[in-house]
């Protein structure tokens, strides 16, 4: 075992050499060629495979942050289109990933709107299949966290920042999951698009008021839906796999002992669908669900599974990649 151990180091180490002279090229004068931006592209995706199954944790945030200077020189060269199916592969991957972590800290986004409406509309049901999440789903909660973003830099006003966070809370109640198109005629991706649905509604009304209650009716209802969508998923559906994420928010905010136990269960399940374990969703729920275990009778302030994730001695925080 301490074989592999070496020898994984070992890759992982020539991976990170070959990326920074990539990307040290890609800020000179001359452009990356197309397949040198795609290696490039292609790397940051498994080291940050590797850091999910490793820790679920990536250092610092690096990679995903290090990906903007290829994809900022993607688009000044001549566009991103349907034609580098490659790039917009990765970069779609990416992109969602950089949501993922943004939901931790919005101060974390990374990739900009125009870029992310860019994948999207380059993008086919690859992105889907991928990531689970529905693309219009995905550019109203990227929207919305750069508007977070900003707000929490101090370019928008409190009263600019409900607006644009009512604005996106009204798009998601009102999307509408049987009005598109999905990578296969197989029902079950209505509820796969409801999961994410509602664990994004939920997400911005923790960004609209960070103290509500858990016990309140427009919290619960959200932790309801998610998890009623995802039990429409059999454990022999590969869209299980494509879940962790929707499971981890409704999860963060169940109250309920069998609620809790039906979301490990789940994550279990995927895990042992998929053979690759991500420890960071288990580990953040059990430190939610044991703070407010701790909480004395009638203390129902909220605590986040935020508050695990920011370390106070970082300047640069570690990515939560919880998929």
């Amino acid at each position: 075992m301490s074989l592999y151990e070496e020898a994984a180091v070992e890759y992982r180490l020539r991976a990170i050499r070959a990326l920074s002279e990539e990307i040290r090229k890609s800020q000179g004068p001359n452009f990356l060629h197309e397949d040198e931006q795609d290696a490039v592209l292609a790397i940051i995706q498994i080291l940050l495979l590797h850091d999910i199954a490793e820790t679920g944790i990536s250092t610092h945030g690096i990679h995903i942050t290090g990906a903007m200077s290829v994809c900022k020189q993607l688009l000044l060269a001549d566009g991103l289109n349907s034609r580098r199916r490659r790039a917009v592969f990765f970069l779609g991957n990416l992109a969602w990933l950089d949501i993922i972590r943004a939901f931790a800290g919005p101060e974390r986004l990374c990739f900009s709107q125009d870029i992310r409406e860019t994948v999207a509309s380059a993008t086919d049901e690859m992105f889907e299949l991928v990531n689970g999440c529905p693309r219009e789903i995905f550019l109203v909660i990227g929207a919305a966290l750069e508007k977070a973003k900003e707000y929490n830099l101090g370019w928008l006003s409190w009263d600019e920042y409900q607006v644009a966070l009512q604005s996106a809370k009204h798009k998601l109640y009102s999307f509408d999951r049987t009005a598109r198109t999905y990578p296969s005629s197989d029902p079950r991706w209505m509820s796969t698009a409801e999961a994410f649905q509602y664990a994004c509604i939920l997400r911005i009304l923790r960004l609209l008021d960070p103290l509500q209650q858990p016990r309140s009716n427009e919290i619960q209802e959200c932790v309801a839906r998610i998890l009623d969508a995802t039990a429409r998923i059999p454990s022999d559906c590969c869209l299980l796999e494509l879940l962790v994420f929707p499971l981890f928010m409704g999860g963060s905010d169940a109250l309920s002992p069998h609620s809790q136990y039906y979301v490990i269960a789940r994550l279990n399940e995927i895990e042992r669908r998929s053979e690759f374990r991500n420890p960071v969703p288990r580990e953040l729920l059990e430190k939610v669900w044991a703070a407010r275990a701790a909480q004395a009778p009638g203390d129902d302030q909220n605590i986040s599974w935020t508050t695990f994730t920011h370390s106070p001695e970082l300047t640069q925080q570690h990515d939560y990649l919880i998929i």
